[in-house]
C-alpha cells in the first residue's frame, strides 16, 4: 500500500513540475523572426499588446494579442498555428484560396472570424459559429454547427 501511494506522490509530482512554470511573459522582439514577419506582413500597423512563451511538452508555442483586438498562436520556430479575429474577419489573404472560394459559394453570408492550421489541414469557424475542417489540399472533410 505504501509503495502505491508512493508511486502516486512521485507520479503528481513529475506531472506538477511538467505543467507548472513553463509560461513566460515576453515582448513582441522576443517573438520568433517568422512570427514578426507574420504579424508585420497580415496586421501592419498593429503592435503586440501581449505575448507569452509556453513551454510545453510537445514542444514551445507562442500566444500574441495585438492591439487591433486578433489573438494570434504559433509554433516554436514561428509559424503560425491560429488566427482569432473575433468578432473581425481574419485576413483574407491568410486563407487559402480552396477555403475561400468553397465558404464564398456555399456561405455567401458568412466571414471567416477564426483560422487554425493543424498537421492534416485547416479547421475555421465564420460568424454564425458554423465550424469547417478542411484537408490539405482544402477540401471540406468535417463541419459542425
Amino acid at each position: 500500500m505504501k509503495t502505491i501511494y508512493l508511486s502516486i506522490v512521485a507520479v503528481l509530482g513529475l506531472m506538477f513540475v511538467a505543467c507548472g512554470s513553463g509560461e513566460k511573459m515576453i515582448q513582441g522582439k522576443d517573438l520568433p523572426a517568422e512570427a514578426q514577419q507574420f504579424i508585420s506582413t497580415y496586421f501592419p500597423g498593429a503592435n503586440v499588446q501581449l505575448a507569452q512563451k509556453e513551454k510545453e511538452i510537445d514542444g514551445t508555442e507562442y500566444k500574441v494579442k495585438l492591439d487591433n483586438g486578433f489573438a494570434l498562436e504559433f509554433d516554436g520556430k514561428g509559424e503560425w498555428k491560429q488566427v482569432n479575429g473575433t468578432p473581425q474577419s481574419v485576413p483574407a489573404s491568410l486563407v487559402p484560396a480552396t477555403i475561400t472560394e468553397y465558404v464564398s459559394l456555399n456561405f455567401p453570408e458568412q466571414t471567416i472570424l477564426v483560422i487554425e492550421r493543424e498537421k492534416r489541414g485547416y479547421e475555421i469557424i465564420m460568424l454564425d459559429n458554423t465550424e469547417l475542417k478542411f484537408d490539405t489540399k482544402g477540401t471540406l472533410t468535417d463541419w459542425d454547427d
